[in-house]
């Protein structure tokens, strides 16, 4: 089972480069399509295979469910699906809140946010000052970005807080992984509500790619189960 999660894992990540390349090169919008919509069921399935050395791994499962929802509703170009691809990423961020407060050990250690907190602070002011970059281009959208924007932050805190709560492969790669998904929700923001960004497709799933990927290699290397 651990060998054939870890072939998902390098399905996943050819799968992902070839959804990459063909953002940049956007003649390939079929082949860039299909490749989206396989991206997360690979995540899933490997997740599944590792099941029985993983601890919480259904709310792993339903926040990477939740974010393949949010990947095919917006491959639409419909302006009425941003929304309800917002939303699906909104839940899949509170899935992962979930997983990142359960999954860790009680060793007693004072957590990252309570130590260090100027750190937490940080991430709240950055994740604060891109909603002030794009709030005068939100309009009606205004609310459910400012609700989504707090979810995002909360979620990357709770990644922050496993430190010194799991093992430091597992920190490591998780927190990687959630502020990569900050810079990827960063740059639809900023493309969608301040400016155009060239390759902005390219470079949001290429930070968005590789944070579900670190999220998920990450957890499999959680406590007590280093070996992934």
């Amino acid at each position: 089972m651990k060998l054939m999660a870890k072939m998902s894992l390098v399905l996943y990540a050819i799968v992902a480069l070839i959804h990459i390349v063909t953002c940049y090169f956007e003649e390939y919008d079929v082949v860039n399509h299909i490749s989206k919509v396989l991206l997360m069921p690979l995540l899933i399935l490997a997740v599944f295979l590792a099941r029985a050395q993983m601890k919480y791994w259904a709310l792993l499962i339903g926040a990477l469910l939740f974010s393949w929802i949010g990947d095919v509703v917006l491959i639409s170009d419909d302006e009425s699906y941003f929304l309800y691809g917002l939303g699906a990423f909104l839940i899949a961020h509170i899935f992962y809140i979930v997983t990142f407060r359960k999954c860790k050990d009680d060793n007693h250690e004072i957590p990252m946010m309570k130590r260090y907190p100027l750190t937490a602070i940080a991430i709240g002011v950055a994740g604060a000052a891109m909603f002030f970059k794009i709030k005068d281009g939100l309009e009606a959208m205004e609310l459910p970005v400012l609700i989504y924007t707090a979810i995002i932050i909360t979620m990357a805190i709770q990644a922050l807080n496993r430190h010194k709560k799991t093992t430091a492969r597992s920190f490591e790669l998780v927190m990687i992984g959630a502020l990569l998904f900050m810079v990827s929700d960063s740059i639809i923001a900023l493309n969608r509500f301040n400016e155009p960004i060239e390759y902005a497709s390219m470079w949001i799933m290429l930070t968005y790619c590789a944070a579900q990927y670190l999220i998920v290699k990450g957890m499999m290397a959680a406590k007590p189960y280093e070996e992934f």
